[in-house]
């Protein structure tokens, strides 16, 4: 019970910083975030099947997806490609984790 209200009281937060950096409150402001969080937690090394993760290697996955964000912003590709390359990079982090898991259970 007690992580639903932790999960309530930072997306209450999350609204709130949202809606103050846009300057507008809109339904759908966070439409695009979502391939961001995805990608950041996966980068960070949680895994998809459900399992181990912590909040150390979600940060770095957080500023390892803020940097290439930034980067891609700053040598002036659009929105469409930035979410193609955040997509690719997200299935050579799962790509390689399974392989990594599979030599690993094929070793032994």
């Amino acid at each position: 019970m007690m992580s639903f209200v932790i999960v309530a009281v930072s997306a209450a937060i999350a609204g709130v910083l949202t809606t103050v950096r846009l300057q507008s409150a809109t339904a759908i402001a966070g439409d695009n975030l979502n391939l961001q969080v995805i990608g950041a937690v996966i980068i960070g090394g949680t895994s998809t099947t459900g399992g181990v993760g912590n909040i150390p290697m979600s940060f770095l996955g957080l500023m390892t997806m803020g940097v290439l964000i930034n980067t891609l912003s700053v040598m002036g590709i659009s929105g469409y490609w930035q979410q193609v390359i955040q997509g690719l990079m997200i299935v050579i982090v799962i790509g390689s984790s399974s392989y990594a898991n599979y030599r690993k259970t094929s070793s032994v």
